[in-house]
């Protein structure tokens, strides 16, 4: 049962489930990222829900992060080595899209989520 505090791939990755542009901002604390990462690895071997771990990882660490998906042999179900790959190359310090798309929010006068949630 994943809900057990044993568990702790389980209990981060029905946090993250699915990957998507939102996590960025739920999960913008840096140091908190490590943190929490380093924590759900200190324990077992498992590789069940790791890929989130992994994710995450690639938030601070995206070479580190992208070998470790890499290695992997399955990943959880809600998961893919596709989603995976998109979340790991489309982090980074260069966000040039980023600030394009803040840009032409206000502009025009719309908003959208990363507008909004961002900064």
């Amino acid at each position: 049962m994943i809900w057990t505090p044993e568990w702790k791939e389980g209990r981060l990755g029905i946090q993250l489930l699915p990957l998507v542009p939102i996590t960025d901002v739920l999960f913008s604390d840096v140091a908190f990222v490590k943190e929490l990462a380093k924590w759900t690895l200190a324990e077992g071997e498992q590789e069940n829900w790791r890929d989130f771990v992994y994710a995450l990882e690639g938030i601070y660490d995206q070479e580190s992060g992208l070998k470790k998906i890499r290695k992997l042999k399955s990943h959880c179900q809600g998961n893919s080595l596709t989603n995976l790959l998109w979340w790991i190359h489309s982090r980074g310090d260069d966000r040039e899209e980023d600030v394009w798309v803040k840009e032409e929010c206000e502009r025009s006068g719309n908003f959208c989520w990363l507008c909004q949630y961002s900064d």
